[in-house]
């Protein structure tokens, strides 16, 4: 992880940290709250045939990351009964991106060679270079829109993360080798982390969790990792998989937590009170993956055939309201999709004229409005605000 000792950081950090407090104080009784899904570009920088991760392995790696944030992926027997009640969905999707910061369609994967062994390790003036193509990596997407993570050799640490308003813009996000990456291919062979659990844990940090023995050095029982449901634990847990109990601060200690250092095979969970701390992080310093449209396909949209505007969004009690023009003699139907796609509402567009879309009864969150409409097929991100 990334935590840099200059003023203008701490300021940031200390920041972050006062917002986050009275967010998680606040936390439950905020229900307007839905799922969310964070588009991704993995930066591949390879130097050997091998580093040049498949689309396979990184899908694989995704699926990972989706199964542990939304708490699906079958691993509650690991969980003893005294912990269970806590664990959480963290209600945290992700995808590859769809389209660029440009609006151009991507598959998410950004392929770079370089001549440097160990790219992910390598620093050019006091900055990271597998984050910049002048350097031999890649440069970053819009951070505050995309969750770049870089794929390159390392030798010391498998992955590092950024805390967010901690570090460079450019270098925002993470860092990882690529034997570490999801559970084909080069990850296969990498025993006991070859899970994709590495990233799981890597994207605690990004969303601004600590380690369960807190910002510093283990070994301790004298810090906090911010989070009132993770017991105090001074260990690591690096290469092990322990049973349960194990006490090194008076209590049993939550090992099997991502923000943990137990072996991928025996990672389970994320709590109650960590999922609070990442909302902070969402609705704070990383609120821009909120509004970002890099799920989205990019559109075939014809203007010059038709119109459609989506007017009134952000919703609020009102709803939201479409515009055709263009259409006098075309059946048009919309659907309102759940960020997680369970659709909410459908109807007839009028092809001529106003058409209401109902939003009054709806949580407040994302959701993705779709039309069908012969030649002119529209999707778009649609916001619901709490109802007030």
């Amino acid at each position: 992880m990334q935590l840099h000792n200059d003023p203008a950081a701490a300021a940031a950090h200390q920041a972050l940290e006062a917002f986050t407090h009275r967010y998680v104080a606040e936390y439950p009784a905020v229900q307007w709250r839905t799922s969310v899904t964070i588009p991704v570009v993995f930066h591949v920088v390879w130097r050997l045939p091998e580093e040049n991760l498949s689309e396979e392995q990184i899908l694989s790696q995704l699926a990972v990351l989706n199964q542990d944030f939304r708490f699906t992926n079958a691993v509650g027997g690991l969980i003893p009964p005294l912990f269970q009640p806590v664990a959480a969905d963290a209600e945290i999707n992700f995808c590859l991106a769809r389209r660029t910061p440009d609006g151009a369609t991507t598959s998410g994967i950004v392929r770079t060679p370089t001549p440097y062994t160990f790219i992910g390790d390598r620093t050019v003036d006091g900055r990271r270079a597998i984050c910049y193509t002048a350097y031999g990596g890649s440069d970053a997407w819009d951070p505050s829109r995309y969750l770049n993570i870089w794929v390159g050799r390392r030798q010391i640490f498998p992955a590092e993360a950024s805390f967010p308003s901690v570090g460079l813009p450019q270098e925002d996000g993470v860092i990882i080798d690529p034997q570490f990456v999801g559970i084909t291919g080069t990850a296969a062979g990498n025993q006991p982390y070859h899970l994709g659990r590495t990233l799981t844990h890597e994207l605690g940090h990004y969303f601004n969790l600590y380690h369960l023995w807190g910002p510093g050095q283990p070994g301790t029982c004298n810090q906090s990792d911010e989070v009132a449901d993770t017991p105090e634990q001074s260990k690591t847990y690096l290469g092990e998989c322990p049973t349960h109990p194990q006490i090194t601060c008076g209590t049993p200690d939550m090992f099997m937590n991502y923000m943990s250092y137990t072996n991928d095979a025996c990672m389970a969970m994320f709590t109650l009170g960590q999922k609070a701390r990442m909302w902070a992080a969402l609705q704070g310093a990383r609120a821009g993956l909120l509004s970002s449209e890099g799920c989205v396909p990019v559109s075939t949209q014809q203007p010059e055939l038709a119109e459609i505007k989506v007017l009134n969004n952000p919703a609020g009690r009102q709803g939201i309201h479409l515009k055709v023009s263009g259409m006098a003699n075309e059946k048009m139907t919309y659907t309102l999709f759940t960020a997680g796609g369970q659709p909410v509402a459908k109807g007839r567009v009028e092809p001529e004229g106003i058409t209401h879309v109902d939003t009054s009864q709806l949580p407040a969150g994302i959701y993705f409005l779709a039309i069908a409409a012969p030649g002119v097929p529209l999707l778009r991100r649609i916001v619901v605000m709490p109802h007030r």
